[in-house]
């Protein structure tokens, strides 16, 4: 929606979707003839589209990249815009030519480069940059071991979490993902974190939460398809010695795990 600067007048600019679409972070483009903003849907997932303010409200699609976009931003002479995407990978801003639709990376690494601001003659840009990861580590629970934590990942690009051990103790079964923008998938290691294997990894967006047979022979896991409306989600196995996946059961999308 649109107002005046004091309230009045307020107007709806975009149709909305049906659930669970949502339109937020508009930006004026320095002429006032174009509003880009964010479509987000469901998860970690959503795309920049453009409005136009001078003709019929359509609403056009500027990336259909399948990952994350956030934080738009006009250059001046509204030539281009600046947005934080996963697209690469990770979370970086990139700039699109609003003439030739060409994409250009502007900051590389392993941060979540987001919250774009310009400075008034377009010179200069600032951002916040978040770095943060979430590893595994391991203490004893023995007496006199003060709690030392033994560390059995150290990626500094990925994060682990859920990890389960086997039955026997002697492996552990976790998740992995990259801000959101990589596929999920699970992997197996030794208790001590050696012998790291990926264990499942396929077209689908999600594989999460392993959890063990009671023999330690399977692995069962939530697992649900590329982030779109009427995604579907189910229960999955998998032996430890490898083959193909099982589905156990299908859930609506938007049903927790």
């Amino acid at each position: 929606w649109i107002c005046n600067a004091d309230g009045t007048n307020a107007r709806q600019v975009t149709k909305p979707e049906p659930p669970p679409m949502n339109h937020d972070q508009p930006a004026f483009s320095s002429s006032g003839k174009s509003i880009a903003f964010v479509r987000r849907r469901l998860g970690p997932r959503s795309e920049l589209a453009l409005v136009d303010m001078k003709g019929d409200n359509n609403v056009r699609l500027l990336t259909e990249d399948d990952a994350f976009a956030s934080s738009p931003k006009w250059s001046t002479d509204d030539r281009f815009l600046y947005f934080s995407s996963s697209r690469g990978g990770t979370m970086n801003i990139w700039r699109l030519s609003m003439t030739t639709s060409e994409m250009v990376q502007i900051t590389a690494g392993q941060g979540d480069d987001i919250e774009i601001d310009l400075s008034a003659d377009g010179t200069r840009m600032i951002f916040s940059s978040y770095r943060a990861n979430t590893n595994l580590a391991e203490v004893s629970l023995e007496p006199g071991s003060q709690g030392q934590r033994k560390w059995l990942t150290r990626d500094l690009a990925r994060s682990e979490t859920a990890p389960r051990y086997s039955p026997d103790g002697s492996r552990i079964a976790y998740f992995t993902n990259r801000a959101g923008a990589e596929r999920e998938g699970i992997w197996v290691m030794d208790a001590d974190g050696s012998n790291a294997t990926q264990l499942v990894e396929d077209d689908r967006r999600t594989n999460t939460y392993p959890r063990w047979s009671p023999d330690g022979l399977e692995l069962y896991f939530y697992s649900r398809a590329a982030q779109s409306l009427g995604a579907s989600a189910d229960l999955r196995r998998v032996p430890l010695a490898g083959g193909a996946q099982q589905a156990r059961g299908r859930s609506r999308e938007g049903v927790g795990q």
